[in-house]
């Protein structure tokens, strides 16, 4: 299989991207495509774009496309804009009326507190069951839920679909615990 070229990119802050009026927020480490490194220093560099030169506008079209295929397949909301000669791509999360609705979990639920729960959006969820779906251990699902460690990519892929709910859900679900 060839080897694909690697995208060249600078970060830049938000305010340097051409006719951009900030109305959001910018919001692991998968492997496999072009864009892993440009998409890992934006999710690392929030509130910044990354700015790519490319003179050929039909090749803007075409990196812009893809950039946004494996941004979505990544669980990123990814806003790019073309202008002039080249293109400003940033990572961030919706708010206002265009906000994804709260995460709800639905799968792995306990009715009540037990040794084996932990309370996540307002839910008890059973870490047994949730190490049985997602084959992740209970201490290390017991250390993510208690903000003592951050999943990478796959791990929270598997606990959100262990929960019945989408990545991004569940990452804003930790992010914002007391706020499910």
């Amino acid at each position: 299989m060839p080897q694909r070229e690697a995208i060249r990119f600078e970060l830049i802050p938000l305010d340097q991207v051409p006719h951009h009026s900030p109305v959001t927020k910018p919001v692991a480490e998968p492997k496999g495509s072009q864009w892993d490194e440009v998409l890992t220093a934006l999710d690392r560099e929030r509130g910044k774009a990354a700015k790519i030169v490319e003179q050929s506008r039909s090749k803007r079209k075409r990196l812009k496309s893809t950039l946004r295929t494996i941004a979505k397949n990544r669980g990123f909301i990814v806003e790019v804009r073309d202008h002039g000669s080249a293109m400003y791509a940033w990572i961030s999360d919706q708010h206002g009326r265009f906000a994804s609705p709260a995460p709800k979990p639905s799968k792995c639920l306990d009715s009540k507190p037990t040794s084996q729960s932990v309370l996540f959006c307002n839910k008890f969820i059973n870490l047994s069951c949730m190490a049985l779906q997602s084959e992740i251990s209970v201490s290390h699902l017991s250390m993510i839920f208690a903000g003592k460690r951050h999943p990478s990519l796959e791990t929270a892929r598997k606990v959100a679909a262990a929960l019945g709910m989408g990545r991004e859900e569940f990452l804003k679900g930790l992010r914002h615990a007391s706020t499910c």
